[in-house]
């Protein structure tokens, strides 16, 4: 698990009302954790000095309506914010200071658990919303999720968890759950390995 220290969004500007932005910051579905993942993001990288205030401000207000919409295509609120590679390898090494993930540069190399994702639909939402997937789920006591953004694991893999604590009784003995950094260079092409259909393929 991921020992990150976070500002609150509030602490980002004086006396601004957030209330708008956040509403119940639950994380019960696939969008409350996504939200989560994205302030907690927002906050570390404005603190950093890569994203402006202001500018990060409005972008999260609108990251907040894309992701309770119907999903069309796997989301991540790193690649919403920051489009370019290099932008994106610096934000990922910065938020890497804080969760001390590693790195898996043979990611790509993995063949995406399709059975995991059609026997717990939930969970491959989740993914596709948060901007994670499912790197190895081959045995009950383990599971492996990667992305491009640290800050996911924080927030991520408690949820996972929950979504899977409802399994049967060889599995109440508690799960190692590891989540690691996918390289910015091969995520869009794992994300179209592991949601092939959502890019029409």
């Amino acid at each position: 698990m991921a020992n990150t220290m976070r500002l609150r969004l509030s602490d980002l500007s004086e006396n601004r009302d957030l209330s708008g932005i956040n509403g119940a910051a639950a994380s019960a579905d696939a969008s409350g954790v996504a939200w989560e993942i994205a302030q907690s993001t927002v906050t570390q990288l404005v603190g950093a000095g890569l994203l402006d205030q202001d500018k990060a401000m409005a972008d999260l207000k609108s990251w907040r309506e894309r992701i309770t919409r119907p999903i069309a295509a796997p989301e991540c609120v790193l690649t919403y914010l920051l489009p370019d590679e290099e932008s994106l390898r610096v934000a990922a090494r910065i938020l890497n200071e804080s969760a001390v993930l590693q790195t898996w540069e043979f990611a790509h190399r993995i063949p995406p658990p399709e059975a995991f994702y059609r026997g717990n639909p939930e969970i491959d939402e989740g993914c596709k919303r948060c901007g994670v997937v499912v790197l190895d789920a081959s045995t009950p006591a383990t599971i492996t999720t990667g992305s491009i953004n640290p800050a996911g694991a924080e927030f991520f893999l408690p949820w996972l968890e929950a979504k899977l604590g409802h399994e049967t009784a060889e599995t109440r003995r508690r799960r190692f759950s590891f989540h690691v950094v996918i390289p910015t260079r091969h995520w869009t092409s794992i994300l179209r390995a592991h949601f092939p259909s959502n890019y029409g393929i």
